[in-house]
């Protein structure tokens, strides 16, 4: 439960930026035009895009873009109106909809959900069905039949 909500992740990154600040980017030192803003907001896109099949945390998410976690929230929820998190999981489940969409024999539900980075079946499951008003196990099935 405490992997789960990410508070583990805050108090690394809090340690880390008392050992040692200059690791930790701080964007308002950078120029604050907002092209630039969205190239840093792009670049944690891209990243997160590339990583799919893995873990990602908010501290490797500032890492990459050079934001800040609160500016990082507010760049993602100006522009896509939901958190990192919560962008990352619709990105996935985007993912594993389109390989379930073009499955070929032999694909299942488990492998398509660990490709796309979710740890558990039931986890993806309850998500997919959530996102998109089916099962997985239905999409599958249907993509199958053609």
């Amino acid at each position: 439960m405490l992997n789960l909500s990410g508070v583990d992740d805050v108090i690394y990154r809090t340690i880390v930026m008392m050992l040692n600040p200059n690791l930790i980017k701080v964007e308002t030192m950078m120029t604050g035009s907002m092209e630039y803003r969205k190239s840093l907001l792009d670049r944690a896109c891209q990243y997160v895009q590339a990583n799919q099949d893995r873990t990602i945390t908010l501290s490797e998410l500032e890492r990459v873009s050079g934001m800040s976690e609160r500016n990082l929230q507010y760049a993602f929820k100006q522009r896509f109106q939901c958190s990192p998190m919560q962008w990352i999981r619709l990105q996935r489940l985007a993912t594993a909809r389109e390989r379930l969409l073009n499955a070929v024999a032999g694909t299942t539900i488990t492998a398509v959900s660990l490709l796309c980075g979710f740890n558990k079946a039931s986890t993806f499951a309850y998500y997919y069905k959530l996102r998109f008003n089916e099962l997985p196990s239905i999409t599958l099935a249907r993509s199958l039949l053609r």
